[in-house]
């Protein structure tokens, strides 16, 4: 009896150790469980944070497409980069200003291209050599007294244009010399004058003559209607006319004919041209998939309006581009 229970004994102790363990290993759970509770909770708000500040910032359709999200993150990186190289790395945290930055980057890229210098913006060193000259060309209209010509550029186009039309017409006589010699211009306008002077009398002789070259022209209208010829002759005219009209049908014919095969050639060269395009750009098989050109379009133009949204345009696409621009602005 009394060995029976000294083993109840031993199995009570064993069951309590085992009960101990139990209660330290829930105890362990229930820490665990509370910190991965904790853990989630801070990763379900971090996520929260990270998806309202993409949707403040209109790019909430980012965290469902990941290519565009990786393309986004990876030009914003490069545009950083190129601000960092330049010393405009205070822009990251002002985009008022780097909107200005660009615009007026933008503007003066304008100007210049518009105004026929846009090598300037490859080589800004040539843009001090042109405002020279414009100083140069400034003092020359001034000292000539022709300053309000270059303060309104349409009024020295109508200048230039009427010089143009005169100088032309001395050239059509052989007289452009006189523009470059005043004295022979004044010598040649008092003969013209002289001539003028003894216009009249000439008019009234070109007048008689006009009258008599009228009567003989009269004359000879009537001698030709009496004149069996007139008749044959006003045939021969018909046909030829008739043949004139087919022939012309016949060229308007052909001229249509080219104009279809060039229309023709033109859309094969589009086509090649366009799958020339895909294939150096690696996608040519999307032109012979018409659900996959769709699909890689509609990605494209959603990339596009997510740049535009930013106000970064087209420059996004072409980072050493607008590296360039922006050294321009700076020496500028």
């Amino acid at each position: 009896h009394e060995e029976k229970v000294a083993e109840l004994q031993r199995q009570l102790e064993q069951a309590n150790g085992q009960a101990e363990d139990l209660s330290g290993q829930l105890a362990g759970a229930r820490k665990d469980g509370a910190s991965l509770e904790e853990r989630r909770r801070r990763l379900e708000d971090e996520l929260a944070a990270l998806h309202k500040a993409f949707e403040d910032a209109g790019l909430g359709r980012l965290l469902v497409d990941p290519a565009a999200l990786a393309a986004f993150v990876k030009q914003a990186a490069t545009i950083e980069d190129v601000l960092r190289k330049l010393g405009l790395e205070h822009l990251l945290s002002n985009p008022d200003e780097l909107k200005r930055l660009l615009e007026t980057m933008t503007q003066l890229q304008g100007a210049l291209e518009r105004s026929g210098f846009g090598d300037v913006l490859r080589d800004p060193s040539s843009l001090e050599g042109i405002l020279a000259r414009y100083a140069a060309l400034r003092r020359a209209f001034e000292e000539q007294g022709f300053s309000e010509f270059f303060e309104d550029p349409s009024k020295l186009e109508d200048f230039l244009r009427t010089y143009c039309g005169v100088r032309g017409a001395f050239s059509e006589f052989g007289l452009e010399a006189l523009l470059r010699d005043p004295q022979a211009m004044r010598e040649y306008l008092l003969r013209h004058a002289e001539a003028e002077r003894e216009l009249p009398n000439l008019r009234e002789q070109a007048a008689r003559l006009q009258a008599a070259e009228k009567q003989l022209e009269e004359r000879e209208l009537e001698l030709a209607e009496r004149d069996a010829e007139i008749a044959q002759m006003s045939e021969a005219i018909q046909r030829t006319k008739a043949l004139e009209e087919q022939v012309a049908a016949l060229m308007k014919e052909l001229a249509d004919a080219r104009f279809r095969e060039e229309q023709a050639q033109a859309a094969v060269e589009l086509l090649a041209s366009l799958r020339e395009v895909f294939e150096e750009a690696g996608v040519g098989h999307l032109l012979d998939d018409h659900d996959e050109l769709r699909i890689f379009l509609s990605r494209a133009a959603g990339l596009e309006e997510a740049l535009r949204n930013l106000g970064l345009d087209e420059l996004l696409d072409d980072p050493q581009e607008l590296e360039r621009l922006l050294k321009i602005l700076q020496e500028t």
